[in-house]
Formats: structure tokens, sequence, C-alpha cells
């Protein structure tokens, strides 16, 4: 048999050396036949490190293919394998650099022992540190020192546990600013499923902390307010049924808050209320809110309960109406207190009407036989009479004139509080009559001494209409208290006016004095009834004080007012400003020329016969014939017998 020629062999330990005697420019086209090679690790490696430089890429030819036998092909295709795999893991990792790179979050990994290995370009960007730095527990440095160990704990207890996590910190920015954290970790396993550690995201979420804090600050103030407030905050479902109620509800119920909760409002109301309570709720649930709605309830003790309710429908997300809220206000106090006060006005105004009949009665019992005494005192003046005589008589007239003025004051001030006062409207001069009034006070005045003045500006109006009798009232009042209270000096009237239709004039007129003068805080004080700023130098003047207080209301109702303007010890200025109808010297005379000449005869009806006997003198004395009667009655009755007569 001819011989056969004997293979080399290439051995795993040389394999390396022989394969790069294969000439490269025919590629794995060996100048010998490879018949095997051994399964040593190191021949492995060899054949790996040779066909490691093939492009991953591309398959083996046929002809590649053809020339390598067996095992050597089944490596090669392991190499080939492995290498495509490498390629795709160097993919797979780019790609997920670049996505955790490009986001929001900060990530870091760690490996099974518990140390980091990683973190993202976000995360060094914020912390404006190097991987190096925040290698392993490097990233600690960052944390804010009150947040690192809890977080440590945190994250070793879930590490141990295999579980996830989520915590909250502050970490340092780089540029010194703490913000705050929110760190979720998961463990992380390979394909095989063995744990390799733990991924972490992160955000920073300072904005959303600030806005937690602030809306913690808003609700504990919400909390507290609601809690202390003294009225009634509810809520209740869409049966009435109470879902909430603060404390306040305790306080004024008398229940406590689990005896009302889940209960119906209308259940604490007798029938009546609980009725009205429920058409308001009914209109409420259809969308009309409510607003100072009256209620009564009956507290655990019994009592009513008066309570002023607001309310509002509440709504679901989907504008469904799932109930009502609101306050009420407790005004069970008030309500007594009106009640009280309605009873005291009634009392009052009975009080008031019995003291003005009694005031009424009183000054005409008492006018009455006064006037009586003035008359037949003003007879004896006509009289021969000793001088003393005249003297007494004198005085007599002069107490009978206080006592007169102080009982016209009282009758004149009962007029005005029961409103039955009517006023006049009379044409007159104003001038003509401030002269007389000065003429008038004069001789007081100047029996104490003082000067009494009077200015009336040029171009007054000729005449003017309004109550004469009243004004002539208030400006005698006015210059009374000015003399009363003036020990020296002067006292003085002055009037001006100012103009303003052509039919209306505004009357100013002016008492000032020298007088002991008014306190600053008393001077709303005197006008108040039956009063009077009381000193060492005003007790004895005397006086009901009610002047000023009739000056102001007959003001008042004439469409004017009063003013004081007044320094102690240094005197007062009263101002009154009243509206009048300017009147023309030719409607003056026109209301002369229709006025009729005044008749001679009177006829006279009282049913006091002292008066009507006095005033029948009177009358007679000045020229009268008079016919005088007991009543009016009998005078009707006779009436044409006496117009006969007359």
């Amino acid at each position: 048999m001819p011989s056969r020629k004997k293979k080399p062999v290439v051995m795993p330990e040389t394999a390396a050396a022989e394969v790069e005697a294969i000439d490269t420019e025919s590629p794995l086209k060996p100048n010998f036949p490879i018949v095997g090679i051994g399964a040593s690790a190191g021949g492995l490696a060899a054949f790996e490190a040779f066909f490691s430089g093939m492009p991953l890429d591309k398959e083996p030819t046929a002809l590649e293919t053809s020339v390598i036998p067996g095992a050597i092909a089944e490596l090669l295709g392991h190499i080939m394998e492995s290498k495509r795999a490498e390629k795709a893991l160097r993919e797979s990792e780019v790609n997920y650099r670049t996505l955790a790179d490009s986001g929001q979050a900060l990530i870091w990994t760690s490996k099974t022992d518990k140390l980091c290995d990683y973190f993202n370009k976000v995360w060094l960007n914020f912390t404006g540190r190097t991987m190096e730095e925040e290698f392993g527990n490097g990233w600690g440095e960052g944390v804010h020192p009150e947040d690192f160990q809890r977080c440590l704990d945190i994250y070793v207890t879930a590490f141990d546990k295999r579980e996830t996590f989520s915590m909250d910190y502050r970490l340092r920015r780089h540029d010194g600013e703490y913000r705050w954290i929110q760190d979720d970790g998961c463990p992380r396993y390979n394909l095989n499923g063995s744990f390799i550690g733990y991924i972490s995201y992160c955000l920073d979420v300072t904005e959303r902390k600030e806005a937690e804090e602030k809306l913690g600050k808003s609700e504990q103030l919400f909390h507290s307010l609601v809690e202390t407030s003294q009225d009634i905050i509810w809520k209740c479902d869409v049966e009435g049924r109470w879902t909430y109620l603060n404390l306040a509800a305790e306080q004024v119920f008398g229940y406590e808050l689990d005896e009302m909760i889940g209960k119906k409002f209308f259940e604490f109301q007798t029938p009546v209320h609980a009725e009205h309570a429920l058409t308001q709720f009914n209109r409420l649930l259809e969308g009309e809110a409510i607003w100072h709605f009256e209620s009564t309830f009956i507290a655990k003790s019994g009592d009513e309960i008066h309570l002023v309710i607001n309310a509002v429908i509440w709504t679901d997300g989907n504008d469904n109406i799932i109930g009502a809220s609101g306050t009420a206000h407790d005004i069970t106090e008030r309500k007594r207190l009106e009640a009280e006060l309605r009873q005291a006005r009634a009392d009052a105004e009975t009080a008031n009407h019995a003291k003005s009949g009694f005031l009424s009665t009183m000054s005409h019992e008492i006018r009455t036989p006064l006037s009586a005494m003035l008359g037949n005192i003003e007879l004896l003046e006509g009289s021969l009479l000793t001088p003393s005589q005249q003297e007494c008589l004198k005085d007599c007239k002069s107490a009978s004139h206080i006592l007169l003025r102080v009982i016209n004051d009282v009758l004149d001030f009962s007029k005005i509080e029961a409103g039955k006062l009517e006023l006049g409207n009379e044409t007159f001069s104003v001038s003509s009559m401030s002269r007389q009034l000065v003429r008038m006070f004069s001789t007081t005045a100047k029996q104490k001494g003082l000067d009494l003045t009077i200015s009336l500006a040029d171009d007054l109006p000729e005449y003017i209409r309004c109550d004469q009798q009243r004004l002539r009232q208030i400006i005698s009042n006015l210059l009374s208290n000015a003399i009363k209270f003036t020990r020296q000096g002067r006292v003085s009237l002055e009037i001006t006016h100012e103009q303003g239709t052509k039919s209306t004039a505004l009357l100013r007129i002016v008492v000032s004095d020298t007088g002991v003068g008014i306190p600053v805080d008393k001077h709303e004080y005197i006008f108040d009834s039956f009063t009077q700023v009381e000193d060492f130098s005003t007790r004895n003047v005397g006086g009901t004080g009610l002047g000023l207080p009739i000056c102001r209301r007959l003001l008042a109702l004439m469409g004017g007012s009063i003013t004081v303007v007044s320094v102690p010890g240094e005197g007062s200025v009263f101002t009154v400003v009243l509206p009048v109808e300017n009147c023309s010297a030719q409607a003056q005379a026109r209301a002369r020329g229709q006025a009729q000449a005044p008749s001679r005869n009177i006829l006279l009806a009282d049913d006091e016969e002292f008066g009507r006997t006095v005033a029948q003198k009177l009358l007679e004395r000045k020229g009268y014939k008079v016919a005088a009667v007991q009543n009016g009655a009998e005078l009707l009755a006779d009436l044409p017998l006496y117009l006969a007569m007359f």
C-alpha cells in the first residue's frame, strides 16, 4: 500500500502562531490541513483572539467554511455570536446613556455592595461634581446634613429587603442652593434573575414642596379659623344630614358632635320651623343660594336657638349637587335683647304719653290761675296804690312772668315730643321784631351793667314769611341765656342773610356774649332736655334747662339748625341758620289791605269763671265791648242773638 502522507496536527498551545503563518493574501487558505483542535482553554482563547478581528456584520463564506473543519467552525460560530451580542450590548448601553442623559431625571445605580457606581449627566450637572467624586458614598456630601441619616436608613432598609423605596431630601445644587429631591429607587436583576444592585430616578420637587408647605399652612390656618369660629360651620348631604360641624355647634346646641353628625338638621326643629327650613333647603338644592335666612332650633336643654343661616350648594367633579355647606350665626341673645327693647320702647312710649298728658294737664291747670293772677296784677297797676304796694305788685308780676315762662316751656316741650306742635306761617319784618326784642331785654341788661347791642345787615329782606312766634321764642331764649350767664361785658344780636332763590333767603342769627362760657365736652350736653352745665358760677341762675333743647327742636321742625362755639371764661357764640321765604314790601301791603279792620266787639267763652272775669275786665279796659259766656256750647247756642246785638 502506498504510504499515506501524515497530516500535521495543530495543537491549541501553538494554534495562534501557526494561524499567523496562513497566507494573508489568501485568507483562511492554509498551506496545511487543519485536522483538529484541542479543547483546552488556552487553545480556545488563541482562536478567539485570532478571529476577534473579523467584522461582526460579515458571515464566513462557503470557501472559508469549507476549509475550516470540525471544532474550528464551531468555535468560529461561537466567537461570531459573542461579538454580535457584545455589539448589541454596547449599542444598548449607548442608547441607555443617551436616554438617561437627555431627560430631566437625576439617575444613579448601585452594586450589590450598596455603593453607587453610576450617575447620569443630569445628576452631575445638577451637583456640579464629577463621576469620581460621586462614586461610592461620595454623593452623600451633597445631601443636607439634617436629611442624610434618614435617607441612608431608608435606602439600607429597602436594599436589605430588596424593596422599592421613595424618599424626599435636600440636595445641594451646583450654585450652593439646597433643592428638594424626590428619590424613587427599585432593585435591579440580570437576565438570570440574579440581584445586581439598585437603580433610582430623582426629580427636583422644590416647587411642589413649597406649594405643599403653603397649602399646609393655608389648611392649618383654615382649620384654626373654622374650629375657633364662634359661628357654626356646617356641611350636609342632599337629604339634610349633617356630615360636618365645627366645635361651635357643641356650644350652641349643647350636644356632643357625635350626637349630631349623621342626623338631619330638621330633627332639631319644631314641625313648623322644620317645614319652613326644608322649603328653603329645597330651593338651595335647586341652585339658589341662601343668605341671612333666620330659623329656630331646639337645644339639648329644650331652649329655643335662633340662627341666621348662609348656605351654598356643594358639587362633585362633574357638577352634580352632593349637598350644601354654610355658616349659622347664633342670634338668640340678640333676639332676647330685641324683645326686651321692644317691651322697653312700648313701656317708654306709654310712660311718655302719660308724662305728656300729665304735663299738658298740669301746665293748663297752673297757667289758667296764673293768667288770672297776671290779669289782676295788671288791673291793680292802674289803681291808686302806695309806693310800697306798687313795689310788691311789681315783684308779684315779675315772679308770675318767670313762672309763666317755665310753664310755657314745659308745655311747648311736651307738644314737640308728642308731635302735636303746629307751625304758623305769617309775613312780618324780622328787623322790627329783633329791635323790639332788644328793647324788651335792655332793661334787664342795664340792671346787670351789660351792653346789649343789635346789628342788622343793610340788605336784610324787608319782610319774611315763617312762624313769627317760634322765631321770636328762639331769639328770646338765646338773649335771655346770654344775659343770664354774663356777669360783665356785652351781649350782642347780629342778623345777616344769604340770598337763595328769588323767593327764599337764609337767615343767619348770631347771639354772642362775654359770659362764663361752656367747656368743649359739654357743647352737645347743653342741648339735652332738663340739663344745665353746672359750676359755681351757674348754680344760682335758675331755669328748667329746656330753653336750648326747645330751640334746637323748633329749628329742626322749621328746617334750620343751631351751633355753638364757646370758651370757658371768654364767652359763647350761638349761631342760628334758618331758611325763610323772602316777601316784598308790596306783598306785605297787599296782606294788610286784605285784612279787615279789627272789630271792637268780642264774644268771650271760658269755663273758668275766675279767668273769664279777669279777661273781660282787661279787654273792657282796652276799649272792647265784651259779652262773656261759660262755654263753647252756650256760645254756639246763643250766637245768633249775640250777632244781632253786635
